[in-house]
């Protein structure tokens, strides 16, 4: 009986140049996994081409000239699951913008957590009316709003209210 030689690839047997194929396809599909994974470095991480400047930040006088709107109530309700938000409209003309088909969220600024209101959730449609007044709830997940905390109230991506605390 005869013994076959093993075929050879750039002079080693069958069974190395097989293995070293397995371990060059794994390093591919390491290094490849680990680039998406890896967070980016250098002017990439500063943002996605065509951000959204941060939105200005106006006082409660200035939400109240430049608006219409006024903060009438900002408290933790239902014993702790809710935040209510009250704004009454002083110039439709001037809020009807700013609310556009969105409504406020809240931003606690100790934390960063932002709680928004459920689509389904407004009683009301946010379509202001001179004197009216606007009730937002919002459903106050894990606690992230307690009483004597600070909150932003933010109209979509261009307004934000200075802090105010919370009752």
């Amino acid at each position: 009986m005869r013994r076959e030689k093993p075929i050879t690839v750039a002079g080693l047997p069958e069974r190395r140049w097989r293995t070293l194929i397995i371990l060059a396809a794994a390093a591919v599909i390491v290094t490849t996994l680990l680039s998406a994974c890896a967070p980016s470095v250098g002017p990439a991480a500063a943002g996605p081409v065509g951000a959204q400047p941060a939105p200005s930040t106006v006082t409660t006088s200035q939400l109240e000239e430049r608006y219409g709107l006024r903060v009438s109530v900002l408290a933790v309700t239902a014993a702790g699951g809710m935040v209510d938000l009250r704004l009454k409209v002083i110039d439709a003309a001037k809020a009807g913008p700013l609310l556009g088909k969105q409504a406020p969220a809240l931003q606690v600024t100790d934390t960063g957590a932002v709680l928004k209101a459920p689509a389904d959730g407004l009683p009301q449609s946010l379509t202001p009316v001179d004197g009216r007044m606007l009730l937002v709830l919002f459903p106050n997940s894990g606690n992230a709003v307690k009483p004597g905390a600070k909150v932003a109230v933010t109209f979509g991506d261009s307004i934000r209210l200075e802090p105010l605390v919370v009752e």
